[in-house]
């Protein structure tokens, strides 16, 4: 077990308004949601969408982005300069439609709006359009700069957070309320010959409260693609006087929820579950406003022995489910489905928290004596999905797939627990003869389990793998990482391959899209680790890996 060292504290750091281009966002172990709409705002140019957190009107010259929370201003990006009259064009037609029954007089009422994924203001500026999207529930939007135009037209005037510097690596640093927000360097890139070629971008000062961008050099006979990121986040400490960490998920309606672990007695709870630390070492949860100013609530959850919480999920009604792992014998068993459990023995567990935090709705530590539990995630009908690892010939299964128990060696398992928490509606063993490591979890709509990690094993289970081998070579472990797919029964394996080079490897992450694309992350020391369309197609440095354990 990795012993934690103080001073280390937990740190949020949560989009409530998101514009721009993300790369890599953060995994919401909840159902996929309903794509961002557009839809136009009736008697104006303007159009309006509603994203996790934020609302926005755009128009031909502005964008006006309002927190979904009562304090705060706008925060209003107005394009200087730009032509008011361009025409916005809405595309890719959305099946819901929106009705707005407001008023007692029916003729006022606006019914059967229709919904679109993408708006273009084309010649904003001469020969520049501006587009916008939706990418996970966040507004995106680019500059399309064609052939021959100049972007250095492009100014933005902020008011509600006014610009302060631009950072030594190109970021673009505001002051929002008092609070530093932090707008990443603008992503630049051209699409040529079918290979998007990455170009020199920064923000640049162009006068009080202004920035436009400072372009490097590119071919201007092809159109160029200006991806700003602009987000309005905020950043707290948060914990006691020992140590903490913590992952994070969002709730339905934005909410960023907290769980992890402390040490700290004088840990900050408010509206409690449990008001005081036990033992040396607790779970915690805790719940924030959408803009981080408040603690909703925060409270302990532990027993005498040791507790870590490693993973947390959100469902729609707002009730929180935590995993993680506990030494505790006196650890809370509400509704548990597991009566017995083997003295000084480490137990995976499954905690559910009712939506206002002051009341577990079931507590369910299981395993065999010797078990963590990474990964967590819940389906819409709230069954609850862990993942994670275990030594112990008798962990609970349930069905599953075809296993043979290798004594000494760490074996992944995945598990699914019935709403009530009250027991096990499948249980497996996922692994080889080797040490086997699940991190990461997601479920599709159709109630299929993907699990990433990394195994050591050479007959980790594969079925119509990308990589049917384990290629690595390294003497001490030969890890590589896996991506497994689970049919709704656990009972069978979809697809399983191997992800990996000749040295080491371990997928961390997973995220899917809406039609049942993964989207791997973790980190390698291979140089030969496959790549395709890569934005870096070779490895520098080494790899500096820590695994929680």
């Amino acid at each position: 077990m990795k012993k934690k060292t103080k001073p280390l504290f937990a740190i949020l750091s949560v989009s409530c308004i998101g514009i721009g281009g993300c790369l890599a966002s953060s995994v919401k172990p909840r159902q996929i949601t309903a794509p961002l709409a557009f839809e136009a705002n009736a008697g104006s140019p303007a159009f309006l969408c509603r994203g996790d957190g934020f609302q926005a009107t755009l128009l031909p010259e502005r964008l006006v982005l309002r927190a979904n929370v009562p304090e705060g201003p706008d925060v209003v990006v107005k394009f200087v300069g730009a032509n008011a009259l361009a025409r916005g064009i809405a595309s890719d037609p959305l099946p819901g439609r929106s009705n707005y029954l407001i008023g007692a007089d029916p003729g006022r009422w606006r019914t059967n709006v229709l919904n679109y994924a993408r708006v273009e203001f084309a010649a904003v500026y001469p020969g520049i359009a501006v587009t916008y999207y939706g990418s996970q529930r966040r507004l995106e939007h680019d500059f399309i700069v064609s052939p021959g135009a100049d972007a250095r037209r492009i100014r933005l005037a902020l008011s509600g957070a006014l610009p302060e510097r631009i950072s030594r690596n190109g970021d673009l640093l505001l002051n929002w309320q008092g609070r530093e927000i932090r707008w990443p360097r603008p992503t630049v890139y051209q699409e040529i010959d079918g290979v998007r070629r990455e170009i020199r971008g920064n923000y640049v000062r162009r006068g009080r409260n202004e920035v436009g961008f400072s372009i490097g050099s590119y071919d201007r006979s092809k159109p160029l693609v200006i991806d700003p990121v602009l987000t309005l986040s905020f950043s707290t400490y948060f914990g006691g006087s020992s140590y903490e960490w913590g992952a994070v998920a969002l709730g339905p309606d934005g909410s960023p929820y907290l769980a992890g672990g402390t040490g700290s007695a004088n840990f900050p709870t408010l509206n409690p579950e449990q008001a005081k630390l036990q033992g040396n070492n607790n779970v915690f949860i805790a719940k924030f406003s959408i803009d981080g100013s408040k603690l909703i609530y925060s409270t302990f959850i532990g027993g005498s022995g040791t507790d870590y919480g490693w993973a947390v999920a959100v469902d729609a009604t707002g009730a929180v489910y935590v995993t993680g792992q506990t030494t505790s014998p006196d650890f809370p068993k509400i509704n548990a489905f597991q009566t017995q459990f083997t003295a000084n023995g480490q137990y995976t567990f499954v905690v559910k928290l009712d939506p206002t935090g002051s009341k577990l709705l079931y507590s369910s530590p299981f395993g065999g004596g010797g078990e963590v539990g990474w990964a967590l995630a819940v389906d819409s009908a709230g069954n609850a999905y862990v993942a994670g690892g275990a030594i112990s010939p008798d962990f609970p299964i349930v069905g599953g797939l075809p296993y043979k128990f290798v004594p000494n060696f760490l074996h992944g398992f995945v598990s699914k627990l019935a709403p009530a928490g009250d027991h096990l509606v499948f249980s497996t063993f996922l692994g080889g003869s080797g040490n086997d490591l699940p991190k990461g979890l997601a479920l599709d709509t159709s109630g299929n389990t993907y699990i990433v990690g990394g195994t050591s094993s050479s007959d980790f289970p594969v079925k119509n793998p990308y990589q049917s081998t384990n290629n690595s070579q390294d003497p001490n472990e030969q890890q590589t990482a896996f991506v497994t797919k689970l049919d709704p029964t656990g009972a069978n394996l979809v697809y399983s391959t191997f992800l990996g080079g000749s040295v080491t490897e371990i997928a961390l992450g997973i995220a899917l899209d809406a039609v049942g694309n993964a989207y791997v992350t973790g980190s390698t020391a291979s140089g030969d680790f496959p790549t395709l369309n890569a934005y870096q197609p070779f490895k520098s440095g080494d790899l500096i890996q820590t695994n929680p354990s």
